[in-house]
């Protein structure tokens, strides 16, 4: 940071702001890790909030017990190390309870008078420089160097004012998620205000005078209002630059109107891709995606200035300028009360969803006359210019939703976010106190002898301090976690020479393995 250091604040590194602990993986073949477990197991995809007191994953009490895992306490700083995430961001996280960590997590247990959200909000305010600084190169999976990560330079205020900022940050973040979440109920809300005009424009009750004359015109099938037959386009590999010939990509259809410049080049000449060629007034219907939403989309061509060609993932179909209008036709096409004709329709394979033309051209629409459909788009027109206002608004509400929350951030690590106190001792005597502490061993449960043997050398040692009583095998499977079939392999060798043997338990009506006298 390039602002000069408050005052009573120190800039240090965040190796010395406490002690560094890493996480491990229990096996995933040892049922007695994770069935039914409740310590929360704390994984990259879990660092999606400023405070972490759960996890999607649970590991048990055993895993500690045999020192296969081990916790971190509440108020730690966890640090994703490892993950495709970090290509351009860096999650971190305050520990709001007790949790353990995988291996792909970093844990700084901050000293006293150090506040963990402090030092968060700092890292996820500089991530870039913190990529920049510690960042390992060549690896297929981004991932950030512990020994540079603890070299990366921080500011450090006085205790008290630390808390106060984490306090004054936290806020002002929760209000701004409020707003952002209130932006996004309207943009859900002019999605349904589309659909619903959509599906009056299909009814025939849109118009500008805003008079419900209901339906008229009679009901086409889609493959009676074309001038010719709808087909796919062409498929090879292309790349991002000429020369070759403009193929639209798939993504160029999301929006009602086809993104011209949305294009990959294609190792083909014009000559023969002409039949493949776009014209004005073309409408391009998507037939496969990841997504099914966006399966059996229309979008029309609107400004063709040069050669471009269309993907065989979209169906091309041209109107009967004389019949139907093709801006009219898109809208009506994506209307929920058209859509629902053809959903059931959409099939997935290997995670794609897609449809066919046969399931797509005997769609029927009721078709007004052209002046009709005219005064219909000009309706929509003019409510949707009224829509795209209200995005607008909305944009312009997030972009300074987040320049305020940059802004805070900013003023909050110059020191004028937050009144300083002059009884506060300065943050140079408390990183004294932290370097002069008495050297912390990361202590981590032990694995027990059991825990580190064989699982034959681990039966044996059940079978030397078992009970007289017996154990059954489920018993015995709970006492020596392993697979199934070593364990049973193991039981049937101590059988066969002499150390345990078999015999009937009355009281619970079962057979139990038994020392060998």
């Amino acid at each position: 940071m390039t602002d000069p250091l408050p005052p009573k604040w120190i800039e240090t590194t965040l190796g010395e702001l406490g002690d560094w602990r890493g996480g491990t993986t229990p096996s995933k073949r040892n049922p007695a890790y994770w069935e039914d477990g409740t310590i929360p197991w704390v994984s990259p995809k879990d660092m999606k909030s400023d405070i972490l007191g759960d996890a999607i994953d649970k590991i048990t009490t055993r895993a500690l017990a045999d020192g296969v895992a081990a916790m971190v306490p509440e108020g730690s700083l966890l640090i994703v190390m490892r993950s495709g995430i970090l290509a351009h961001s860096v999650p971190v996280a305050v520990a709001g309870a007790e949790v353990a960590i995988n291996q792909d997590i970093k844990a700084l247990i901050p000293a006293e008078g150090v506040d963990a959200g402090f030092v968060a909000e700092q890292l996820r305010a500089r991530a870039p420089e913190l990529l920049a600084h510690a960042g390992k190169a060549g690896t297929t999976v981004e991932s950030l160097v512990l020994e540079r990560l603890k070299t990366f330079r921080v500011r450090l205020a006085p205790a008290g004012e630390q808390a106060r900022i984490t306090r004054r940050l936290s806020e002002a973040r929760t209000r701004t998620k409020i707003a952002l979440e209130q932006t996004q109920r309207l943009t859900r809300a002019v999605a349904d205000i589309r659909d619903s005009l959509g599906d009056r424009m299909a009814r025939g009750r849109l118009t500008t005078s805003g008079l419900a004359d209901g339906q008229t015109g009679e009901q086409v099938r889609l493959d009676q209002l074309l001038v010719e037959p709808g087909r796919t386009g062409l498929s090879i590999k292309g790349r991002l630059d000429p020369p070759g010939v403009r193929a639209l990509r798939l993504s160029a259809l999301r929006g009602p109107i086809v993104d011209m410049a949305d294009v990959r080049y294609l190792p083909t000449d014009e000559e023969r891709t002409k039949h493949l060629a776009l014209r004005n007034g073309d409408v391009l219907i998507s037939r496969g995606s990841g997504s099914r939403a966006l399966v059996s989309r229309a979008s029309r061509v609107h400004k063709v200035t040069e050669h471009t060609i269309f993907p065989d993932t979209s169906f091309r179909v041209r109107l009967d300028a004389d019949r139907i209008l093709p801006e009219w036709f898109v809208i009506v096409w994506n209307a929920p009360v058209t859509r629902a004709a053809f959903e059931g329709r959409i099939r997935t394979t290997a995670g794609i969803w897609k449809v066919g033309w046969r399931d797509l051209r005997e769609v029927r629409l009721r078709i007004p006359s052209l002046d009709e459909q005219r005064d219909a788009i000009e309706a929509y027109r003019a409510a949707s210019a009224r829509l795209d206002l209200a995005l607008a608004r909305r944009d312009r509400a997030t972009r300074l939703l987040i320049r305020f929350e940059q802004a805070m951030v900013a003023q909050a690590f110059a020191g004028h976010l937050v009144p300083q106190s002059d009884v506060e001792e300065d943050a140079a005597v408390l990183l004294d106190r932290i370097r002069s502490r008495p050297a912390t061993a990361v202590t981590r449960r032990k694995r027990s002898k059991l825990g580190m043997a064989s699982t034959k050398d681990r039966l044996r040692a059940l079978i030397s301090t078992a009970a007289d009583a017996g154990q059954t095998f489920a018993e015995i499977r709970y006492a020596v976690p392993a697979p199934y079939r070593e364990l049973r392999d193991a039981v049937f060798e101590a059988l066969g020479d002499g150390t345990l043997r078999q015999r009937f338990d009355d009281k619970r009506g079962t057979m139990v393995l038994v020392r060998a006298s």
